[in-house]
């Protein structure tokens, strides 16, 4: 009797410890898929399941920006102004060209008005494929209408599974306006607003307060050690290329205006053999590279992020006809001297390194 007892008070204790996990989970929404809104500042929106099902909704757009974070940035009003178009910003954390494989397949099926494709390609998104990522399982799962889960068994890994960091950071960013995100799901993109006053109000104090921009990095051997998803990448960023062409869909592929931080970690001659192999799929244009703009480390919130002053640029850059900020255009007709402008860039800037603010 005593056993019994014991048995269905442990078996009590743990459905009421299932069922206030699954009540957590639903009120604070830390990846506000349920949308209920009850906690108002966003913590880390789930990007995938979000922007998918507004776009199914909506059916307006024929222009889609594709990327990581990085891309996340750009303002979708600065593109219209220049492309004269109907632009979203499908930016997703985490992203790898698997990501925009699979989200490219299903914008050319279900996007009516489609015409143009922009894919920023980051340096380091080059060193995982597929969409397994253990540690952001939740943050990145692919929204069910395009990987065919049901809804039912989506829905259930974010009531019955717990992250305390995404946790953390929604109850934070809604008690801590500090470092607020501001992200219009309708139109995509994102931004820090507070942290934006910051910097445009005291930048050499903001810069001298963020650490990334002073971290020591060096140089590394990237695809000797990424040999298998460095390939994998640039085939899924040839196959983006075929889908879309053959259905009569422009791509532009632009890199990244990485950090200095972020391209001190760059090892030249692996550079040089990533473009050699981007070109050979498409013309592209390089922000990747140290300049005016990528050593000022006002134009960006951390040294992984740019803002939207510097994407402005990049944006304006990419649909100019004329000369370009700092936006260099790279074909197989001047590859190799754009490889050669790349060796004397990166050579340069790492002998003269002064900090520059």
């Amino acid at each position: 009797m005593r056993f019994n007892s014991y048995l269905t008070a442990l078996v009590g204790t743990a459905l009421s410890i299932l069922c206030l996990a699954i009540l957590i989970n639903y009120v604070v929404d830390p990846y506000d898929v349920f949308g209920h809104s009850w906690l108002r500042e966003y913590g880390q929106p789930q990007e995938r399941f979000l922007k998918i099902e507004y776009l199914s909704k909506h059916k307006s757009f024929d222009t889609f920006l594709l990327g990581s974070s990085r891309i996340g940035t750009t303002p979708t009003e600065v593109v219209a102004q220049f492309c004269k178009c109907n632009p979203y910003n499908l930016t997703v954390s985490q992203t790898n060209q698997w990501d925009n494989l699979v989200i490219a397949k299903w914008l050319l099926a279900n996007q009516p008005k489609i015409k143009r494709l922009m894919i920023q390609i980051d340096w380091h998104e080059l060193s995982h494929y597929g969409p397994e990522r253990p540690n952001y399982y939740l943050l990145t799962k692919m929204h069910p209408d395009v990987t065919g889960e049901s809804r039912v068994a989506f829905f259930k890994d974010y009531l019955l599974s717990f992250s305390w960091e995404a946790f953390k950071i929604k109850v934070k960013n809604n008690f801590d306006q500090t470092n607020k995100l501001d992200y219009s799901i309708e139109k995509g993109y994102w931004s820090r607003p507070n942290l934006d006053n910051l910097i445009d109000t005291d930048c050499p104090a903001y810069v001298r307060k963020e650490s990334s921009f002073s971290e020591i990095v060096l140089p590394q051997k990237f695809i000797s050690n990424n040999r298998n998803n460095f390939f994998r990448n640039i085939e899924a960023i040839e196959q983006i290329k075929k889908m879309a062409t053959n259905q009569g869909v422009d791509v532009i592929f632009f890199l990244t205006p990485h950090h200095r931080n972020f391209l001190d970690e760059i090892d030249i001659d692996d550079y040089q053999i990533f473009l050699e192999k981007i070109v050979k799929i498409s013309p592209l244009i390089n922000f990747m590279y140290y300049s005016k703009e990528t050593l000022n480390s006002c134009n960006y919130y951390e040294a992984g992020h740019h803002r939207a002053v510097l994407a402005k640029i990049v944006v304006k850059d990419i649909f100019s006809e004329d000369a370009m900020t700092f936006g260099r255009r790279v074909s197989l007709a001047n590859l190799e001297q754009e490889k050669k402008f790349l060796l004397d860039n990166f050579e340069s800037a790492r002998f003269h390194r002064k900090p520059f603010r």
